[in-house]
């Protein structure tokens, strides 16, 4: 055989192990891709030429082959974080589920290689080696883009909790290290465990089982996912009651003010026909100084927004806290209606609450909020008296015990839109400024 077949099986093996499990982990998350198609073209090219490199080497090398497998592992993930910009957790869970289906199918092209070809199985990395591994791909590859599409679509175009995925990984990560102890750290060479079909079954079973343990993950945050939706929703549901009883109320007040004027109107008439100017103005004066003051009911064009802080400024106002806003949100901001509601709401009361300890002097919030292209600032300043400590840049109150579910609950939309929060307090104002991106 000559040097440029021997160079350019090799070669083929090298890509055909690498660019259709690359495209298969680009497809799901395509549309978070870090660069332009141009530059992950590029990427994919240079990625494509080090997998080619790695493969020679495996293939003139009689040691550290499992080493170089692995370094091809390693650069492959590096690729893959480097063009993707998602939580890593989610990326090394999609990556490690792909490289396990990889080496099934690895391990099953060469036993049919075996089957097929015996004395070729025996050489590295032979054409046929290759050509069985096409096959195969072409046989499993729409099943998995089947499942991901079933499954896992929901799953990685939700925005779940970070931690979840910061420990989710793992569990591929076990299967990958057991098939890669079963492979190389054997007293048998890897070619002599996958010329077995026994094998090949043992290792089909067991990403089956993967697999169906990948399901139940996926219906697991699905439902974790429906129910932070449905309490959110349930909140929203509340601050609406809320809304509408606040309204209801003032409704009712208008009705009796509208009753009660028509009676001043007749002593005000009463007075000027007898020509009483000081007693009217008397009366006049008494009635200005009793007489209800108005509230602000518009604060934004956003529905949902302004319904939550309509609620707080009139439970502000029973309480005598001193409450402002300048919110600038518009009806099209690419934030889900239940997370403004359970963000702004939690804001909110939790400032209201901090207030009522204080005397009504000196209870205040002030509220700013604007929306700037694919960016929502939002600040919530209010007075307090409580002591609280500081612990990795997180503020925990020596009252309650934790950080409180509703500040967690805010930090937690905020990393879910890739956002910034930061908490202080000084000179007796608590402060709480955020930032969402979409």
């Amino acid at each position: 055989m000559s040097f440029s077949v021997q160079i350019f099986e090799p070669a083929v093996y090298s890509l055909v192990h690498f660019v259709p499990y690359l495209l298969l982990a680009l497809y799901p998350i395509r549309h978070d891709l870090r660069f332009s198609k141009k530059v992950t073209i590029l990427v994919i090219i240079l990625s494509s030429m080090w997998q080619v490199f790695l493969g020679l080497a495996a293939t003139f090398s009689r040691e550290n082959v499992g080493l170089i497998s692995f370094s091809g592992t390693i650069s492959y993930a590096i690729c893959y974080l480097v063009m993707v910009k998602t939580s890593p957790g989610k990326l090394l869970f999609f990556l490690l589920l792909l490289c396990n289906f990889a080496n099934l199918i690895m391990m099953a092209s060469k036993c049919l290689e075996g089957i097929f070809f015996p004395e070729l199985a025996l050489q590295k990395n032979r054409w046929s080696f290759s050509l069985m591994t096409v096959l195969l791909q072409m046989l499993f590859i729409p099943l998995l883009l089947l499942f991901f599409k079933k499954r896992f679509k929901y799953v990685f175009d939700i925005s779940s909790d970070p931690k979840l995925w910061r420990y989710l990984w793992l569990i591929p990560m076990t299967f990958y290290l057991f098939w890669y102890h079963a492979l190389y750290m054997m007293p048998v060479t890897p070619l002599e465990q996958a010329l077995q079909p026994v094998n090949t079954i043992f290792t089909l079973l067991v990403n089956l089982g993967a697999l169906v343990m990948y399901d139940v993950i996926a219906q697991a945050i699905r439902r974790m996912e429906d129910n932070r939706h449905l309490q959110a929703d349930n909140y929203q549901l509340s601050l609406q009651n809320m809304q509408y009883e606040s309204l209801r109320d003032r409704i009712e007040e208008m009705r009796r003010t509208r009753h009660d004027l028509r009676q001043h109107m007749r002593v005000l008439r009463s007075l000027a026909e007898e020509e009483k100017y000081d007693q009217l103005r008397e009366y006049l004066d008494r009635y200005l100084e009793t007489a209800p003051a108005g509230q602000q009911m518009i604060y934004c064009s956003h529905p949902v927004l302004n319904a939550v802080i309509a609620y707080y400024a009139q439970l502000a106002l029973e309480k005598e806290i001193d409450f402002s806003a300048q919110v600038s949100v518009s009806e099209e901001v690419s934030v889900e209606d239940a997370d403004l509601a359970v963000l702004f709401g939690n804001l909110l009361e939790n400032a209201c609450e901090a207030c009522l300890v204080l005397p009504p002097e000196k209870r205040f919030i002030r509220l700013q909020a604007n929306q700037s292209g694919r960016e929502l600032t939002f600040v919530v300043d209010n007075s307090f008296s409580e002591i609280i400590e500081q612990k990795a840049s997180r503020l925990f109150s020596a009252r309650k015990k934790g950080e409180g579910i509703g500040l967690e609950s805010v930090r937690h939309i905020v990393e879910r839109y890739g956002g910034l929060l930061e908490v202080q307090q000084k000179d007796e104002v608590f402060y709480v400024t955020g930032l969402l991106r979409w």
